[in-house]
C-alpha cells in the first residue's frame, strides 16, 4: 500500500510539473524555450557573408545595361516601326509588373505571366494611338517584354530560393545564370531557325495557339479602344 501511494504521489507530481511547464507556470523554462527559439530564428535570418552576395553596384549596372540592351535590340530588329519611347515605357512597366508576378509566384506557386502580358497590352492600347502605323505590332512587343520580364524574374526567384534552402552561394548562382543566359541567346535563335527550316510555323504541326490569342487580343484592343 505504501508503494502504491508513493507511486501515485510521484505520478501526480510529475503530471503537475508537466502541466505547470506547458501552462507557463515555470518562468525559467518558458524563458529558456523562448530564448532558444529566438536564437534559431536569428540564425536562420542571418545574412550571408559579403563574399557570397552580389553587390548593389553590380545589380544596378546590370539592370541599366539590360534595359538599354533591350531597347537597342528592339530598335535593331523592328526599326522605326516600334518607337524608342514605346520600348522604354514597356521596359519600365515590365520592371513594375515583374514585382507583381514574383509576389504572386512566391505566395501561390503560380506566375500569372499571361495575365500580366494582357495587362501590358491594355495599357499600351491607351498610350499608343490606334491610328499610328504599327499600333498592333507595338502592342504585341510591349506585352511580350512584360511577359518575358515577369517570367524570368519568377524563374530567378525560384532558383535563388532553392539555393537559399540548400545553403548555396547567391554569387555562384548569379554567375551560373549569366553563363546560361548568354548560351541560351544563341541556342534559342539557332533552334528556331532549325525548326523553321523543317516545319511551317505556324502550321499543321506547330499551330502556336498562344500566338493566335495574343494577336487576337491586340487586334481587339486596337479596334475597340477610343483614344
Amino acid at each position: 500500500m505504501q508503494t502504491n501511494n508513493s507511486d501515485s504521489s510521484l505520478h501526480s507530481g510529475s503530471t503537475s510539473d508537466c502541466e505547470s511547464i506547458t501552462s507557463g507556470d515555470h518562468p525559467k523554462s518558458a524563458s529558456t524555450y523562448k530564448s532558444t527559439k529566438s536564437k534559431r530564428s536569428k540564425k536562420s535570418n542571418t545574412d550571408l557573408q559579403s563574399k557570397h552576395q552580389i553587390s548593389g553596384y553590380v545589380t544596378w549596372i546590370g539592370l541599366i545595361l539590360s534595359c538599354l540592351l533591350c531597347v537597342l535590340a528592339t530598335r535593331k530588329v523592328f526599326g522605326p516601326i516600334v518607337p524608342t519611347y514605346a520600348t522604354s515605357i514597356s521596359v519600365i512597366l515590365s520592371l513594375l509588373l515583374s514585382v507583381l508576378g514574383v509576389k504572386a509566384l512566391g505566395e501561390t506557386d503560380l506566375n500569372p505571366v499571361s495575365g500580366i502580358g494582357k495587362l501590358s497590352q491594355l495599357l499600351f492600347a491607351v498610350i499608343i494611338p490606334r491610328n499610328q502605323p504599327g499600333a498592333i505590332l507595338i502592342n504585341l512587343i510591349s506585352g511580350a517584354i512584360s511577359e518575358a520580364a515577369t517570367q524570368q524574374a519568377g524563374d530567378l526567384m525560384q532558383d535563388l530560393k532553392t539555393g537559399f534552402l540548400l545553403g548555396a552561394s547567391p554569387k555562384a548562382q548569379f554567375i551560373a545564370q549569366i553563363y546560361g543566359s548568354i548560351f541560351s541567346i544563341f541556342l534559342s535563335a539557332i533552334m528556331y531557325k532549325f525548326y523553321n527550316a523543317l516545319y511551317q510555323i505556324p502550321g499543321p504541326i506547330f499551330k502556336v495557339p498562344t500566338a493566335v490569342i495574343w494577336i487576337d487580343c491586340a487586334r481587339t484592343i486596337a479596334s475597340t479602344t477610343n483614344i
